[in-house]
């Protein structure tokens, strides 16, 4: 039966099948008339080619003896299984599947098998096509695929595998051994038993009446062949854990479920027999018992396909390359025991080395016999390698359109061919794998680019390196060519193949990059900030080269945060534009003030020497040793004017150091600090400007950032008790601080436009925040 129906939903089924019957163009009852058939090939497994379809299949071969089918490999007991084009044979039944196994699903789509499963069909014991041997069985099967993939909506057929009255045994779900299918949910505890179990469907109804024979006999051969194939023991009955969703109310929750439920049974079962009140429920005593023993003598078999000359073992539920002595065309002796190498690679047969007593009589192993048997049949076992394959090897899965790589012992997948490429690899080396044997490597991701890779979005144009695992974007023709690359190199590929790798920051010209727009203003980068190279003169004190200078488009450049000004070099004498005060440029940034006339002339200074600067440039510079601004700020009154001698810049001794501090203090120095009350360590105070740049500076001197009139400054109240004073000044006379995150503004009433015009939280000049204690 299917997937959670219970007893009470057997009428809507059957009248559902009859429905998908109607509703495809099939006579039916041409099928039910049908005479006996014509062919008189005699369907054989171990003489058929390999990825032959047999398009007999359903015909009977006629000898002397009356009419009789070989379902078995010779004398074998190996059931013939014949592959899904059998049935799926044309394109419009291959549309059909749309359901393939995925990875990492939940429940698993792989799962090691631990329990056979077989239904009947359940349709009605008085339809006259119910337990027929005359209608083709091969259109049961295609109808009951078109009910599934499309009506139901599964993508594919319920079953694993189908079984006619005649005994031929067919694939079904697509996938291969150990592959989740559709055949069983037991809705009343929410136990999804497609996990884990292979179903197996006999045509026909067997609630009531026996099954024929050939069916038997097949049904036996089938469920050794898959204990074999799954190593599983038909012998016990045992507790195996199932997977269980959770029941929220009435309903089972699919959504989420694990390994939580437990069944109790053999591993031969019918479906009656784990969800109660089935009606699909068959005594399979006897069928076990024959299967035991069938599995016992397939264990002892070589097998190969008809076109291959690899030979393999079974063993524990996998195929070992087996290279020992073989057999043909006859059965082992009863009185033989097999080779003591069968499931090792050997070179030749070996004999048992175990203790044999006097009145024990020697037995000479004799060689396995081979058998040849279909492709599809010696695929569900995975070869079972004593080692890993090796990293670097592409490996595909037989089953699924899926590629891997093999690295560190684990696989990724492969979604384009040019990423293989790219990396210098060969698709078309891929070595094709079933899914049994791919699930000994964990999957972990995708396979991304090589480093260095360059990649062109087909549909914009937009050009990508990949650096440290991440796709950096080229933003323009100047950058591809200053970074050096090679324009012939870049792969054109999808959107698509192109996100395979997440998207980092985008690439920065080099440090020591020149670079302006259609303005003069020069700015040389560094660290990724573009400090502007204040004139004409710094830059060739500095010895650069004006033909280093890129002209860029305004977005190019506006991407580099703004950085401190160049420094002029070392021993450079500078000050501020309409100041008295002298520094010395030193330690590569630095500033050192002269504090008097004498100071300056005993060290052989000249004054025609003194290089005037912009104020916010020497801002820029930090202060080594006295600062003149705290000088200024302790000992000078604030309402003192201003003098200065024009004759000598610097002050002496006779001049009087408060007079000659009290602008510089106006002008720079900080005189404004905001109190904000009832803060929470979480406040952030942001700091941000209108008209013009700023910087931030620890303390009054080491300098944090420089902001532009679009960027803020945040900060954490719970931070300034560790960074102590936190320093802002403006550049340029435009530049007004705004401290963002205040504002005590009344609500306006009525939409009264004086209210809106309150600034109480713009500041002109030098700020400050501290962190108080006292609050």
């Amino acid at each position: 039966m299917m997937v959670g129906l219970s007893r009470q939903r057997i009428f809507v089924f059957f009248l559902a099948i009859g429905l998908s019957l109607a509703y495809f163009p099939i006579d039916v009852r041409a099928v039910e008339e049908s005479s006996s058939p014509t062919s008189t090939e005699t369907v054989r497994g171990d003489t058929q080619e390999e990825g032959t379809v047999l398009n007999n299949i359903g015909q009977t071969s006629q000898s002397e003896g009356g009419t009789s089918l070989q379902l078995t490999y010779g004398n074998s007991e190996v059931p013939i299984i014949f592959p899904r084009s059998t049935w799926e044979n044309n394109e419009g039944l291959q549309k059909l599947l749309t359901w393939l196994p995925e990875e990492e699903h939940e429940p698993p789509d792989y799962r090691p098998i631990e329990r056979i499963v077989v239904h009947d069909l359940g349709c009605p014991p008085t339809s006259p096509t119910c337990n027929s041997d005359t209608v083709d069985p091969k259109v049961l099967i295609q109808n009951i695929y078109r009910f599934h993939s499309v009506t139901r909506g599964w993508g594919d057929i319920g079953y694993n595998y189908i079984i006619d009255r005649q005994g031929r045994i067919y694939e079904g779900r697509y996938g291969g051994n150990g592959v989740r299918a559709a055949h069983v949910y037991d809705d009343r505890q929410c136990i999804n038993f497609n996990v884990g179990s292979v179903g197996i469907l006999l045509l026909g109804n067997y609630t009531q009446s026996s099954m024929p024979d050939a069916m038997q006999q097949s049904l036996g051969r089938l469920a050794a062949w898959l204990a074999v194939t799954n190593n599983l023991d038909l012998s016990n009955t045992r507790t195996t854990m199932v997977w269980q969703n959770p029941k929220i109310d009435r309903y089972c929750n699919v959504l989420t479920g694990g390994f939580n439920g437990s069944f109790t049974g053999k591993a031969l079962v019918s479906h009656g027999d784990i969800e109660t009140g089935n009606s699909d429920k068959f005594d399979l005593s006897l069928i076990n018992q024959r299967a035991l023993a069938i599995k016992e003598t397939l264990s002892r078999y070589v097998y190969s396909t008809a076109v291959a000359t690899l030979r393999y073992s079974l063993e524990n539920g996998t195929k070992i390359p087996y290279a020992g002595e073989v057999a043909t065309g006859q059965t082992q002796p009863e009185n033989t025991v097999p080779s003591q190498n069968i499931g090792s690679a050997v070179t030749s047969t070996a004999t048992s080395t175990e203790t044999i007593s006097p009145e024990t009589p020697t037995v000479t192993p004799q060689p396995s016999r081979l058998i040849a048997i279909n492709k599809n049949q010696l695929d569900l076992f995975p070869v079972a390698q004593k080692q890993m394959i090796n990293d670097g090897t592409i490996v595909k899965s037989e089953t699924r359109p899926l590629t891997f790589l093999l690295e560190q012992g684990k696989r990724k997948n492969i979604v384009s061919q040019t990423i293989l490429l790219a990396r210098g690899l060969n698709p078309a080396n891929a070595i094709p794998v079933i899914d049994r044997e791919l699930g000994r490597y964990p999957i972990e991701g995708l396979l991304g680019y090589p480093e260095g890779a360059l990649l062109g979005e087909k549909t914009t144009g937009d050009v990508y390196t990949i650096k440290d695992n991440k796709r950096r974007h080229v933003t323009s023709a100047a950058l591809f060519n200053a970074l050096k690359f090679v324009w012939s190199n870049i792969r054109t590929v999808s959107t698509d193949e192109l996100k395979v790798q997440s998207l980092g920051d985008p690439l920065y010209f080099p440090d020591g990059t020149f670079m302006k727009t259609s303005s003069p203003r020069v700015w040389v980068l560094e660290d990724a900030k573009r400090r502007p190279v204040a004139s004409a003169e710094l830059f060739e004190k500095r010895g650069f080269r004006w033909d280093a200078i890129r002209t860029l488009e305004d977005f190019e450049v506006e991407r580099y945060p703004l950085g401190m000004f160049l420094a002029w070099p070392d021993g450079t004498l500078i000050r501020g534009e309409n100041k008295p005060e002298v520094y010395l440029v030193k330690d590569t940034g630095r500033k050192e003030w002269i504090q008097t006339v004498e100071e300056f002339e005993s060290r052989g200074y000249k004054w025609e020497n003194i290089v005037s600067v912009l104020p916010e440039e020497l801002a820029d510079y930090l202060v080594l040793g006295i600062n003149p601004l705290t000088i200024a700020k302790e000992e000078a009154p604030p309402t003192q004017e201003t003098t200065q001698s024009s004759e000598n810049p610097i002050p002496s001794s006779e001049t009087n150091p408060e007079s000659t501090t009290s602008s510089s203090q106006t002008s720079q120095g900080p005189n404004i600090r905001i109190a904000i009350f009832a803060l929470t360590p979480e406040t952030q105070l942001i700091m941000g400007s209108s008209g013009g740049t700023f910087r931030v500076l620890h303390n009054g001197n080491v300098i944090l950032e420089t902001k532009d009139a679009k960027e803020e400054f945040i900060i954490n109240y719970s931070e300034l008790s560790q960074t102590g004073v936190v320093h802002f000044e403006p550049i340029g006379e435009d530049t007004i601080l705004k401290m963002v995150s205040y504002d005590a503004r009344p609500p306006c009433k009525d939409g009264a436009n004086w209210c809106k015009d309150i600034n109480d939280n713009m500041f002109r000049g030098a700020t400050e925040i501290v962190y108080s204690q006292n609050y």
